[in-house]
Order: structure tokens, then sequence, then C-alpha cells
């Protein structure tokens, strides 16, 4: 029989490719002669907005009516060697054809870099260049500017995973609107080589592959990924740039509650630190801990047995608490997290206080998250709980350096300097989420 993450409860990413086709436009470098002068470049532009949406999984789109070089009554019409269509006001270009046609999924990613994913028209002033090659060096001639009326696809809320055949819904990080965050993510232990693609509402998306463990996910393609290692994974998407990473988890554990309103997730799910069970969680009714193995424990916190029964609620009440299990010695710890004698802040090189203290944040319950407003400094921080550095309360970043995948006891996490309101939420190894939102500028 199939073992489902989490434990028979739970069902069970970059612009790879886009530098190939939309630049950072530097200065080009080439000689100057009279042709820029002596051409001119007349774009006629489309009479409707690009609808995304409906060329989604296409491999081109339009984006100009058509293209005509000019030149003065003395000097002969030179075609181009290429084109290219330059972004006003920024440095992406995008390459495209004398016809206006250009790859439709880069342009979704620049447009979505630059003016964000929501599903609504948006104009974009633009311009042709026109580049021409010879021995002697690149000339570029430039139209006047025109405008691109582009409405982005629609994205999906509800997203899920077939493993093996069996559909796995995925969770949101966040609670926020799929235009606003765009990652989900679901456990599983699927053994290796088990086959598994992705589906986006009703649309199904093929996995692409780049490199090991992370890759594209690509509307209406039939190819399908392939778990390349047995034990516990963490599969990750980011819907805005349609980019996967599968991320090898520690050995896990679950918390059961007789709360009404609990429900297997991966909120309640522990990683394995040095022996111990480590996870952060809200608690409102008694609990239990089930292994990997579906052996359960409970009793009393001091006095794990197996197949014990529900372990109550500490005196301090409902709240958000640390939990670390000690199997070995068979106890648990809590520690209550949101009105007890335990706090969450921010330390590093980059925040008021450096490394000699941390700068607390405030819980805020409708967004289940930590908020801190602060001004931050170029350089480096992390996530500490209390005011001392153990095993089980810091978390940083993996080698992806991905914000949506801290994990306890990770890496510094580097910044830029400005104006920020920060958001957390922790979590077990790989399950904790950092979100660094720039002040906007007035």
């Amino acid at each position: 029989m199939r073992k489902s993450m989490i434990f028979g409860a739970l069902l069970a990413a970059t612009l790879c490719g886009c530098s190939e086709d939309y630049t950072n436009w530097a200065k080009p470098q080439g000689r100057e002669e009279d042709a820029p002068n002596k051409l001119s470049v007349a774009v006629t532009s489309l009479k409707e907005a690009i609808d995304l949406g409906a060329a989604d999984g296409k491999a081109v789109v339009k984006l100009f009516e058509g293209i005509k070089i000019n030149a003065s009554a003395n000097d002969s019409v030179k075609q181009p060697n290429s084109y290219k269509v330059a972004i006003n006001g920024t440095d992406k270009v995008l390459s495209v054809t004398n016809d206006g046609e250009t790859e439709t999924e880069f342009l979704r990613l620049v447009i979505g870099e630059l003016t964000g994913y929501k599903n609504e028209v948006r104009d974009v002033n633009s311009y042709v260049i026109s580049e021409y090659r010879d021995e002697g060096g690149t000339a570029l001639v430039k139209s006047e500017p025109f405008k691109l009326s582009i409405k982005m696809p629609a994205i999906p809320e509800q997203w899920s995973v077939i493993i093996g055949g069996n559909l796995s819904p995925m969770s949101k990080i966040v609670g926020n609107s799929v235009y606003e965050d765009p990652y989900y993510r679901v456990l599983t232990n699927d053994p290796a080589k088990t086959e598994w693609y992705v589906m986006g509402g009703e649309n199904k998306y093929g996995v692409n592959q780049k490199t090991e463990g992370e890759g594209k996910i690509v509307l209406g393609d039939e190819t399908v990924g392939s778990l390349e290692k047995d034990g516990n994974k963490l599969i990750l998407i980011d819907v805005h740039k349609r980019n996967f990473e599968v991320i090898e988890m520690p050995k896990m554990m679950l918390l059961r509650s007789n709360a009404p309103d609990w429900q297997p997730s991966e909120q309640f799910c522990f990683t394995e630190q040095k022996g111990k069970y480590v996870g952060f969680m809200p608690l409102t009714g008694d609990f239990k801990f089930e292994t990997e193995d579906q052996i359960t424990w409970g009793g009393a916190m001091d006095a794990l047995v197996e197949n014990g029964g529900y372990i109550p609620l500490p005196a301090e009440g409902p709240g958000f608490y640390q939990v670390v299990v000690d199997l070995q010695n068979k106890k648990c710890e809590l520690n209550k997290i949101v009105d007890g004698s335990h706090f969450i802040g921010l330390i590093g090189s980059a925040t008021p206080k450096g490394w000699d203290a941390g700068t607390p944040m405030t819980y805020d319950a409708n967004e289940g998250c930590w908020i801190l407003k602060t001004t931050l400094t170029d350089g480096e921080l992390k996530i500490r709980m209390d005011k001392d550095w153990t095993d089980y309360n810091n978390w940083g970043v993996q080698s992806n350096n991905n914000l949506q995948t801290l994990t306890i006891g990770g890496g510094n996490i580097p910044v830029k300097a400005g104006d920020y309101t920060i958001k957390f939420w922790p979590g077990a190894s790989s399950l904790a989420a950092l979100q660094l939102i720039p002040t906007p500028k007035n």
C-alpha cells in the first residue's frame, strides 16, 4: 500500500534560460556609421491588447502588426540582421522577428517582473531596435516609442501535484492573494523514480527538470518529473515564475490534536534536529505525536509512552508554541512564544542592534506571523527566538537562498539597505518562511 505523507493523514524555481531571450541592454559596443542617421524604423501597433491568457501555452505571440524600414531619398533600404523590442525606461530587451513575434513565456516573465502578475491590462511603452552587423561592427536604429497593451493570464488559486497517479493538494505558504504571493508546497515520501506533474486548477503543467531538484513547470506540456531519491521531500513551486524545487527533508513527525479546528498540515510537522524533533505551531487542544512509522506517542509531557493518550494542553493555555520532542528520553518540552516569556526577533549586521541583541517582532494573529517595520542596512540577518543561541531556536537560508524554505540553524540571510515590513512564519526546517517587503517611496 502506498505510504502517503504525512503518515496516512496528510497527502503528500529562476528564470532559467530567459537570459538567452531577453537581456539587460547595455550600451552596444560597435562603430559609429551613417546607417543609424539615414534609416528610420516605423512600427504599426496592434489594435487590441495582447491577451497572454489566450496565448498561454503557445510558443510565440505577436507584439506589433508590422515594421517598415525607411531610408532617405538618396539611400537604399537596408534590412537589419535582427530586431529587438526594448521596454522603455528599463534594461529589458526581447528578441523579435520582423513579423513582430516573440516567445510568449519570456514576455510573460518580463512583464510580470516589471509590472506584477495581476490578471489585468497594463500599458508598457516600448521601441524597436534594428541591429545591423558587418565586419566593421554593429550599428543600431531605434524606432519611435509605441505602446504595448498586455493582459496577464489568470492564475488559479488551487494547485496540486499528481504523484504516482495520486492527487496531493498543495498548501499556500502565505495567506495572501496568489497574485501577491506565489509559493505553494507539498510534502511527500514517495520512492525514487516516482513520476509527478502539476495541476493548476484544471490545467496540467508538465515538469521540465533542468538540474537536480530544480526546473520549470510548463502549461500544457506532457513531460513528467521523476523523484530522484527515496525519503521525505518538499516540492515547492512558484506559480508566477513557474519554477519548482524538490528539497530533501530529514526524518519527520506529526502533531495530532483533539481540537475541533485541527487539520493535518505542514504547520504541525516536526523535523529531526540533532536527535530531537522540533516544530513551531499553534496549539488549542490536547495533543500527541505520530512518527513516520505511524507509531503514536502520548501520555504526559515528561513520560511519553507508545500508543499513549492525548497530552493535556499546558497551563499557559492556547497559543503559539515551540515544541521539542525527545523520544530517546521519552519527554517533550513546550515553550509558549505569544503572550509568554519567549519572543521572536531579528538579529544581524543589517539590523538596528547588530549581532549584539535581537529586535523583537510582534505577532499578528490575523496573518499568523510575526511582523516588524524597520530600517535595514546592507548586511546579513537571521531570525532568532529568545536571547541566546541554541540548536533549535534560529532560522536561516539554505544553499538556495530561498526565503520560503528557511531552515533551523541555517545560514545568514543577505539583505539590501532600505525600509521594510518584515513578516516571518515560524516552522520546522524548510517549512519556515520570510517576506521582506520594501516600504513604497513617496
